[in-house]
């Protein structure tokens, strides 16, 4: 049997809520840089985590090369995993504890991250992309189970990217994003031929002062709800 060690870490807490944050395992042997796709998707499945990774020698002069998979399929970026996986970068030694800059070679290219303190971490996305707008709210109100009044008509519902598109769908309150009942086949069906499946629903209204939004993501193509 093969033993691959991996370090689990809970990215995003939130220290005003109990088991917050979104969890990741990092696979970090580099004796196990032959592992193979199939191999990676099927851990993946296993831990069902939204993401895991798994850390390889770079070839672009990173610090790591760092792939990305969802208990579905493989990405090329996200951003909870990349965090996640420069903080373990550093437990493990690859990038220094002293260091206050790294970067990680990800599918899109090499993304920057910068360590603020022992566990704050940021990084530098490419620079969003505005792309497709959808104009169906009746579509759009029947996947995520709400009115289609529910959903706001001053802001467009388009895609935007920073490497990873999602469709951004904008709506009235808390109360319309809370109730939600997503219907995952019926949205991949309606949007197989568009720009992207997956969804990104927000409102202006919040639950604390010092956020701007509030959003919840539906990305069934990739195993994630």
């Amino acid at each position: 049997m093969r033993k691959l060690p991996f370090i689990q870490t809970n990215v995003f807490t939130d220290d005003r809520y109990s088991f917050t944050g979104n969890q990741l395992a990092t696979f970090y042997d580099p004796k196990a840089n032959n592992i193979k796709k199939a191999e990676m998707q099927g851990i993946a499945l296993e831990m069902n985590f939204s993401e895991t990774t798994f850390i390889f020698d770079s070839t672009q002069g990173c610090d790591a090369k760092v792939r990305i998979f969802t208990p579905g399929s493989e990405l090329q970026f996200a951003g909870h995993p990349t965090l996640g996986t420069s903080f373990v970068l550093k437990e493990i030694g690859i990038i220094t504890k002293e260091a206050k800059k790294g970067k990680l070679e990800l599918g899109i290219g090499p993304i920057a991250v910068e360590f603020f303190d022992d566990d704050v971490i940021g990084m530098y996305q490419p620079k969003p992309e505005f792309l497709d707008e959808y104009t169906n709210k009746d579509n759009i109100a029947r996947i995520l189970g709400i009115k289609t009044e529910g959903i706001i008509d001053e802001f467009p519902m388009q895609v935007v990217s920073t490497g990873f598109p999602f469709l951004i769908i904008p709506l009235k309150s808390m109360e319309i994003l809370k109730s939600i009942s997503l219907n995952p086949q019926l949205q991949l069906e309606l949007l197989s031929s568009f720009k992207t499946s997956k969804i990104m629903a927000f409102t202006l209204d919040t639950e604390h002062s010092d956020s701007h939004v509030h959003s919840r993501m539906f990305a069934p193509s990739v195993g994630v709800l």
